[in-house]
């Protein structure tokens, strides 16, 4: 495998949409190591879910850091300010409110479940997005293969329950945070309400809406 001299691995990850937005958007991911790398993918984002650039860019640092050896260093470069940021310097406040209103929430936290998995540094970094950068180039080039691909990739989406952050702390809630919580919860994100739900959090989400009207 490709690394620095001293064994660290530097991976170049982007995400790919056509019609991004659209109910006819199919995402893509990329992951570049160096040619011919096994760790180099091209991975086609499946159906279930949201198919964008954010989800193809979150999904390309999820397996990047999953598939490269735990005691492997990493440095992740990603042309995403938003998950750049999302997984550094706003993960704490994502985590404080449970995530609400968060997008891509499950992939944002399943990838920093597989990133405090690792036993090596592991560094993500911005880099500036069609600037010449080879890496990123060729990233961007297997995101645009990825979703092309006819047949979807399998992303493994399950959590350890050790590494699992589940709630909002009680000091950082809001009444409006409370009831978007809630709401969450029971409608899915197509805006209908979930098939199955119980009275007793029914009767919160009222009280919730009751409280922020």
């Amino acid at each position: 495998m490709g690394g620095n001299q001293d064994g660290t691995i530097t991976a170049y990850t982007d995400g790919s949409c056509e019609n991004n937005g659209g109910e006819d958007a199919v995402a893509g991911a990329g992951i570049f190591v160096t040619e011919n790398n096994p760790l180099n993918r091209a991975i086609r984002i499946p159906n279930e879910l949201v198919q964008s650039n954010q989800t193809g860019e979150i999904i390309s640092i999820k397996e990047i850091a999953e598939n490269t050896p735990l005691t492997t260093g990493l440095d992740i470069l990603s042309d995403s300010l938003t998950m750049v940021e999302g997984l550094t310097r706003n993960l704490r406040k994502w985590e404080n409110k449970g995530f609400t209103n968060v997008a891509n929430s499950l992939e944002i936290q399943v990838t920093v479940a597989r990133m405090r998995a690792r036993q090596a540094p592991t560094k993500l970094k911005w880099v500036k997005g069609h600037a010449g950068i080879r890496g990123n180039e060729r990233a961007d080039e297997l995101a645009n293969a990825g979703r092309q691909k006819n047949e979807e990739d399998l992303i493994d989406l399950t959590i350890p329950r050790d590494l699992r952050v589940t709630g909002m702390k009680l000091n950082t809630i809001t009444q409006s945070m409370a009831y978007a919580k809630i709401r969450e919860e029971l409608i899915d994100s197509e805006g209908y309400e979930k098939a199955t739900h119980q009275t007793s959090t029914m009767k919160n989400l009222h009280l919730a809406k009751q409280s922020v009207s």
